[in-house]
């Protein structure tokens, strides 16, 4: 998954060109996820969630605005869709594995 973020360790003049370098980096045709502390920004940048489905979708404008606040992230959601299966496919395969077991278990 593509994170783009301004360096967390970078302060004072060095932070704020880190913040503008990460700027240029989001693409105006994107749309966004935005994550802090490993959660989502909800709808309206309303509170926080673990779960992804419950995000909020930022346009361009709206994720350059909170590049500026320490440790957040923007994910493009094309980057994050293509993760996002990777995950749901090793936990297709757990599943099966965990039913098999049980079903043995069972029997």
């Amino acid at each position: 998954m593509i994170h783009i973020q301004a360096s967390p360790v970078a302060r004072g003049r060095a932070r704020w060109k880190s913040i503008e370098e990460a700027r240029q980096r989001i693409s105006d045709t994107e749309t966004y996820l935005i994550s802090r502390h490993g959660f989502w920004f909800r709808p309206g940048a309303r509170g926080y969630t673990a779960e992804i489905n419950e995000a909020g979708t930022f346009n361009a404008d709206q994720a350059k605005a909170y590049l500026d606040v320490e440790n957040v992230s923007v994910v493009p959601i094309s980057s994050a869709k293509e993760e996002l299966i990777k995950e749901l496919d090793a936990l297709e395969d757990r599943l099966f594995r965990l039913k098999s077991t049980i079903g043995g278990l069972v029997a």
